[in-house]
């Protein structure tokens, strides 16, 4: 199950996963980011894995590149974050990662702490700071 905390002032999105997730969930992330964003927007996304499996094989991951492309023509820049914790699931994240790196307008990182994570996607450790729109990066 996916629940989404969007903070539309900061053009942040949380997506915590709750449970195992498969393909069609990943797909329903970026329907939702889609359904969110307007054109000439930067979005910063935070999605919290931990504890959770990807059920997902490498090849599956195919089929999200028409709603990665999608969604980098309608925004500047798609920059998300997600965060693992076991192996299995660290595997799929850093072959999409691997995947997608190459698209223009989109970066994907893996991380195993939110402070780490908050510190790539905002220039600072404090993730209030993301959610109320004051960040360092731009």
């Amino acid at each position: 199950m996916l629940h989404f905390n969007y903070y539309k002032k900061a053009n942040f999105l949380e997506t915590k996963i709750l449970g195992d997730i498969d393909i069609s969930d990943i797909e329903k992330h970026y329907r939702y980011i889609s359904s969110i964003c307007k054109k000439h927007k930067i979005l910063r996304v935070l999605i919290d894995c931990r504890k959770c499996r990807i059920n997902v094989q490498p090849n599956d991951l195919d089929q999200l590149k028409p709603l990665l492309l999608d969604l980098t023509n309608k925004l500047v820049y798609l920059r998300e974050a997600i965060l693992v914790d076991l192996p299995q699931s660290t595997v799929i994240a850093t072959i999409f990662e691997d995947k997608y790196e190459g698209i223009p307008n989109y970066s994907f990182k893996v991380f195993s702490t939110e402070e780490a994570a908050t510190l790539w996607l905002n220039g600072s450790k404090n993730i209030n700071l993301l959610r109320k729109g004051k960040y360092k990066w731009a």
